[in-house]
């Protein structure tokens, strides 16, 4: 797992949007807002990705998306958001993210 850390607008989206066509991977974002500034987004660059999926479509998908995910991996947009989303607006104090990947 890659961790993409940055300020607002400096181009931690436009990673992923590269990343999920060259791989054809599906980016989980909060809401339809963001899911259709990310596709717009990524048409304007030139990249054809798969349209991104909000967390209520995650947890609500059809069965070819979620196989898809399981399968290939996801690609998270503004994680902290995601995770406000998911715990219904909870204010998260702290997290902590185990990166297992091995490097060389």
């Amino acid at each position: 797992m890659n961790i993409i850390i940055g300020k607002e607008g400096c181009g931690k989206t436009t990673l992923l949007i590269v990343r999920a066509a060259a791989e054809n991977l599906y980016i989980l974002t909060t809401d339809q807002y963001r899911a259709g500034h990310i596709a717009k987004l990524a048409k304007r660059m030139g990249y054809d990705i798969p349209y991104p999926v909000t967390v209520n479509e995650f947890f609500c998908s059809n069965k070819f998306v979620r196989s898809s995910i399981r399968r290939d991996g996801i690609l998270i947009d503004d994680a902290d958001d995601v995770l406000k989303t998911i715990f219904d607006g909870i204010q998260i104090k702290d997290i902590t993210i185990t990166d297992n990947d091995e490097i060389g």
